[in-house]
C-alpha cells in the first residue's frame, strides 16, 4: 500500500454497503485511512440499488489508523476497518451496492 491508494469495502447483512478510503500515511505495520464520499456510477432511479465510485471529496471524519494485513488466499494486502468491514485495494471499477432492507 502506498500513499494515495484507494481501498474499497463491501459489507452489510441485509444490504450491501460500500465505503471507499484513501491511504494518507503508511508505515511497515500500519496505515492511516481517510473515508471518501461515494458518487453514483448508475442506479435504479431511486438510488436504492446500483454501482458507486469513489469521489475525490473526503468526509469530515478524522483519518483512522489500522494494521496492515495480508491475505494468503487473495495474495493481497487488506485492512480490517471493524469486526464486520474489511477494505481491499480498489480495482478501478464501480462497486455494487444495495440499500434495500
Amino acid at each position: 500500500m502506498q500513499i494515495g491508494d484507494i481501498l474499497v469495502s463491501s459489507h452489510g447483512y441485509n444490504c450491501t454497503l460500500v465505503d471507499f478510503y484513501r491511504v494518507k500515511r503508511v508505515t511497515s505495520a500500519s496505515v492511516w485511512l481517510q473515508h471518501l464520499e461515494s458518487k453514483w456510477d448508475y442506479h435504479d432511479g431511486y438510488g436504492q440499488v446500483g454501482r458507486v465510485l469513489p469521489s475525490e471529496r473526503e468526509t469530515t471524519e478524522k483519518p483512522i489508523m489500522r494494521r496492515r494485513q495480508f491475505s494468503e488466499l487473495n495474495k493481497s494486502e487488506y485492512v480490517m476497518i471493524s469486526d464486520y468491514e474489511y477494505a481491499y485495494p480498489w480495482d478501478g471499477k464501480s462497486a455494487y451496492y444495495n440499500s434495500l432492507d
